[in-house]
């Protein structure tokens, strides 16, 4: 397991993009995107985009290459972080094939998709600098300036999708006692949480899954200035984060017809 900076499972954060999309909630896809976009996984968010546009979209060559121009642009301007909330803006306005996505990765299901009357984009449109800045300063990394343990309660929005899980041969959800209580050696891939962790003179490895400190000064400090006390969250803001053991499960087949697709 591998938690981003809001302690979210970096497996589930992935999920919850594909399934929002599907459901078409602009705001919870750039909610996830930029939780793993803010937690260092940049370069890993736009390619996972890319991959879900060519294999869940109908593709066009103009977007498809005009988003792969962004996402290069990007790599040179990493300073433009309104240039993956502009990528989603775009993506939640096409028209995607739930029946090619799952012929992709299973060629024994058989479904068509139902042609429903709805009116998609065809192009990609930039977002003003004024637009993008506004991404930024709604999704970038906050902070309780009193107690950082009592960020999440703000910044939790979103309750974790966890509904193909079972389809994904995941648990269904994850203990919460290991969560709350081993969060640090879950983080250890995650490069914010890297930074972090050397800034107060740290060292990781993440093999073993141990984190050492030069001094338990440091030690001290570090868990001062960034323990998020799982432990202490509200039931919400853990269920947020880890699911529901009695959450509803996806099969192929719900999948399917949940989303403009027919079995045959």
């Amino acid at each position: 397991m591998i938690l981003t900076r809001y302690l979210y499972n970096y497996f589930q954060v992935n999920c919850s993009i594909f399934l929002a999309l599907l459901d078409g909630k602009e705001e919870e896809v750039l909610f996830w995107c930029y939780e793993l976009y803010y937690s260092g996984f940049q370069e890993e968010v736009f390619e996972y985009l890319i991959s879900l546009y060519n294999t869940l979209y109908i593709t066009r060559k103009t977007i498809k290459d005009e988003i792969t121009q962004r996402y290069h642009y990007w790599k040179e301007h990493q300073q433009e972080h309104g240039i993956l909330g502009e990528v989603v803006c775009n993506l939640i306005k096409y028209k995607y094939s739930i029946c090619k996505i799952i012929k992709k990765f299973n060629k024994n299901i058989k479904c068509k998709d139902v042609k429903v009357n709805c009116k998609y984009s065809s192009k990609y449109t930039r977002l003003t600098d004024e637009e993008k800045q506004n991404l930024v300063a709604l999704y970038s990394t906050k902070r309780n300036s009193q107690f950082y343990w009592k960020t999440m309660k703000g910044v939790c929005k979103y309750k974790i999708r966890n509904n193909i899980n079972v389809l994904c041969e995941e648990p269904i959800t994850y203990s919460l006692k290991d969560w709350s209580n081993n969060w640090l050696k879950y983080v250890l891939e995650t490069p914010l949480w890297q930074e972090r962790i050397e800034k107060y003179g740290g060292s990781y490895d993440i093999e073993r899954k141990v984190v050492k400190f030069n001094t338990l000064d440091d030690e001290e400090e570090f868990h001062n200035y960034y323990d998020l006390e799982p432990d202490e969250q509200s039931k919400e803001i853990q269920e947020n984060c880890l699911g529901c053991s009695d959450d509803f499960q996806h099969t192929l087949t719900s999948l399917i017809e949940n989303y403009g697709g027919l079995v045959e």
